[in-house]
């Protein structure tokens, strides 16, 4: 379970600035979801469209203060 708001800033040349907050839990299959145990985490970053999809560099730290640089190619999903 994951859901969160992010606001997108373009740029010229296919290239935008973006940031954003996110909360999500994993749980079992088998389980149900526990909204106690929630994850939450703020990040921001730069992105540039290309042909075979989106390269971004972001940066993200967690409720629990752990920061992290992230480089991601292609779409979500």
């Amino acid at each position: 379970m994951k859901f969160g708001l992010d606001l997108r800033l373009n740029l010229p040349y296919n290239i935008y600035l973006f940031s954003g907050v996110i909360a999500g839990d994993c749980y079992s299959k088998e389980g149900k979801p526990d909204w106690n145990n929630l994850r939450f985490g703020i990040g921001t970053g730069v992105g540039v469209s290309t042909p075979i999809g989106p390269v971004k560099l972001l940066w993200g730290r967690a409720n629990d203060d752990k920061e992290r640089f992230y480089l991601s190619a292609g779409y979500d999903f």
